[in-house]
């Protein structure tokens, strides 16, 4: 619904983008079963969804090369699209996650975090070896 009548509203400035992250984010929470303290740009490597303003650029480059063929057509110029095929949706990439749990992690881990709160941005990190820690950094 959020894209109907794109090609008309859509501006691409940062207050836009905001907006549109805040949009997105409430979906992404549910779909991540994450904290809200959670950036909107990690919720979408956890959720592997385009960030919503780059999908909109993306359909409004689209929608504009349509008219410029739409155009073409008008004055007798044709073109042929039997070799384009779409990428399905199920074809595409995530970033895997999992829940933390001390006793299936082998190997080397690494877990980070970070937040920003009052202008102040604090980041944390922790190393496990096979369910160990072994070092943390605040």
């Amino acid at each position: 619904m959020i894209f109907y009548g794109k090609e008309i509203w859509f501006k691409e400035n940062v207050a836009m983008r905001e907006k549109l992250f805040q949009i997105q984010k409430t979906g992404l929470l549910a779909i991540a079963k994450t904290y809200k303290t959670v950036s909107t740009f990690a919720l979408n490597l956890l959720t592997g969804c385009t960030p919503i303003d780059i999908t909109i650029k993306e359909e409004n480059e689209i929608w504009q090369q349509q008219q410029e063929i739409k155009k073409l057509e008008n004055i007798g110029i044709f073109f042929n699209f039997d070799y384009a095929t779409e990428v399905s949706p199920w074809k595409i990439n995530s970033i895997p996650w999992r829940t933390f749990n001390e006793k299936n992690y082998i190997g080397i881990n690494v877990l980070t975090d970070g937040s920003k709160i009052n202008n102040r941005v604090g980041c944390a990190m922790v190393v496990f070896e096979d369910g160990n820690e072994k070092e943390h950094e605040i």
